[in-house]
Order: structure tokens, then C-alpha cells, then sequence
């Protein structure tokens, strides 16, 4: 019997508990947790081992040292947010076959209409227009823009699974059923358009 996935824990700036230590905190799972996991890894105690952070610099750093097999990518791959994992993380952990699960694909459910984001009550000058932009163009196409956000968070060849936040069975079913409808292509066409995602970002492929 083993555990399959080991996640060290919000090794972020971000962490109020950690602020700017963050890199203290990291330099002693440098030396205690991650040659500890990567043994135990080895010895089949573990079937993978990674990290849950809502910043990249741990996760940058950490494969400069280890090989992690997963990385929990939180409120850094969405809609909304994606230009700097676009540009930089997600290369970097490709080529090394480091698999990403996005967390909070819908920014704490800003994508669904609550205005809150990334758990703040705060909104990023901006960012308001730039939904309602976005959900103009979701209802033109005949979809709500819940069911865009996660289709286009999953659609990255580097993602592995999306794992968005649910108060109740409906709130999941209804995430369940968001990955199974078909989004016109022409939707993606028009984001990008508008310059309301990269384009370099990718889609998913039309059905």
C-alpha cells in the first residue's frame, strides 16, 4: 500500500505566514522534505510527490534542485490569469514531464458570476470589464462562461486535471456537466480577437 501524491504545501511569498522568509521556508525543505519524499518515492512508500503553490518561484527553484512529478498550480492558469504560466512556468516543467493540476480554475468564482477573486473580495482594476466582455461573448455563442473558463483551463497539453472549488453536489455536477458541452470554435476565435486571452494560448480542439 502507498500514497500516491505528496504535495509540500503554499512555499509562496504569498503565504502571510511566510511573506518575504518564503525562501527560509523553502531552503529547509530543500534539505528535509523534498530529498525525503524523493527517497520514499524510491522506496515505493509514494507514487508521486509535488508541490501546492499559488506562485511560481518554489516551483521554478524546486526543479533546479529535484524531480518532482507534479506541481499543483493554484489561481496561476485561468481566463482571467494565464500570460505568465503561458510564457514561463509551464514551459519550464514540459520538457521535464512534470505533470500540472490547476487549482481555482475559476479565479474562487469570479467565472461564475461571484464577485470575488482569487479568494480576495478585492477585483483587479479591470477585471470587471474584462468578464463582462468575456460573458458577451460566452452568451452569443450559447454558453455561460463557467463552462468556458474550465475547458479552457483544462485544454492545455501540459494539464494534467482542473479541480475547481464546489459548496455542494450541484456546484459539481454542474462543473461535470460544463467539460461534456461543445464549444464553438468561432468563441475561442473571438476571445482572441478581442485580446481577452493570448493568442498563443491553447483551446480545445472542435468535436
Amino acid at each position: 500500500m502507498f500514497i500516491y501524491i505528496v504535495y509540500i504545501h503554499d512555499l509562496s511569498p504569498e503565504n502571510k505566514d511566510m511573506g518575504d522568509r518564503w525562501t527560509t521556508y523553502f531552503d529547509q525543505a530543500a534539505k528535509g522534505a523534498i530529498p525525503a519524499l524523493t527517497k520514499m518515492r524510491e522506496e515505493g512508500l509514494i507514487k508521486a510527490w509535488g508541490l501546492g503553490v499559488n506562485t511560481p518561484q518554489a516551483v521554478l527553484r524546486t526543479i533546479e534542485i529535484g524531480d518532482p512529478d507534479i506541481v499543483l498550480l493554484a489561481t496561476q492558469y485561468s481566463l482571467f490569469r494565464h500570460d505568465e504560466a503561458l510564457a514561463h512556468t509551464l514551459p519550464a516543467l514540459a520538457p521535464r514531464g512534470i505533470s500540472v493540476v490547476v487549482g481555482a480554475p475559476l479565479n474562487a468564482g469570479y467565472a461564475a458570476g461571484r464577485d470575488r477573486y482569487d479568494y480576495q473580495a478585492t477585483i483587479p482594476t479591470g477585471m470587471a470589464r474584462k468578464r463582462s466582455a468575456m460573458q458577451a461573448i460566452a452568451k452569443q455563442h450559447g454558453v455561460d462562461l463557467r463552462t468556458v473558463a474550465l475547458q479552457f483551463a483544462a485544454a492545455h497539453p501540459g494539464v494534467a486535471a482542473v479541480i475547481p472549488g464546489a459548496r455542494n453536489a450541484a456546484q459539481m455536477q454542474a462543473n461535470a456537466r460544463s467539460m461534456e458541452v461543445s464549444i464553438p470554435p468561432a468563441l475561442w476565435d473571438d476571445l482572441k480577437q478581442k485580446k481577452l486571452i493570448a493568442q498563443a494560448a491553447p483551446v480545445p480542439a472542435s468535436s
